[in-house]
């Protein structure tokens, strides 16, 4: 047989200091034995049997509680409710942020949803672009601008950038709406 190389002699070096701490430590018996794949063995059979109903102890135990519960699953009220679409309202408890997010520095302005619903063809597509306009820094919303390919969701963006007053960002997607329609461009 060859003479082993470095990486043998290094591996073969570690398997015997492996194998005095366990003999220090008394486990080296134990190891050698099959005594712990037997008892992992056993307790995949009892594991097995009270699957199946065969141990009374696991049966009469109730089923563990699940980690996480869901407030909304449970009908509980939730803290963010999200956007509310629900209808024209003036209250201030029923009004939005606008900007920030994103790790912006822009500031953080209200915009009354009853206002951006008026006037909206879809309020679903004002929720999603608001969304955007809350999450997205002003630098990646420029970007999202020009990639826009759908006349309606634009109209909603330009509409959602100016109830934000971020009118520099309004004006760039007004832009982009008349390159996207060929120049005609209404609202």
């Amino acid at each position: 047989m060859a003479e082993p190389n470095a990486f043998e002699q290094q591996r073969l070096q570690r398997i015997a200091e492996n194998k005095a701490r366990l003999e220090a430590l008394g486990l080296l018996d134990h190891a050698l034995s099959g005594a712990a794949e037997e008892q992992r063995r056993a307790a995949r059979q009892r594991a097995r049997q009270a699957a199946a109903g065969g141990d009374s102890s696991a049966a009469a135990a109730p089923p563990p509680e699940p980690t996480r519960r869901s407030r909304r699953v449970r009908g509980d009220a939730v803290e963010n409710s999200g956007i509310n679409m629900a209808g024209p309202s003036s209250t201030a408890a029923e009004r939005r942020i606008c900007g920030g997010g994103g790790g912006s520095s822009r500031p953080r302005v209200q915009v009354d949803l009853a206002v951006l619903e008026a006037g909206s063809a879809d309020p679903a597509v004002d929720a999603h672009n608001l969304m955007r306009i809350r999450s997205m820094s002003e630098k990646a919303l420029r970007t999202r601008i020009w990639k826009i390919t759908r006349v309606d969701k634009l109209h909603s963006f330009v509409q959602v950038l100016d109830a934000c007053g971020m009118a520099e960002l309004a004006a760039e997607a007004r832009e982009a709406l008349s390159q996207l329609t060929g120049g005609a461009v209404t609202g």
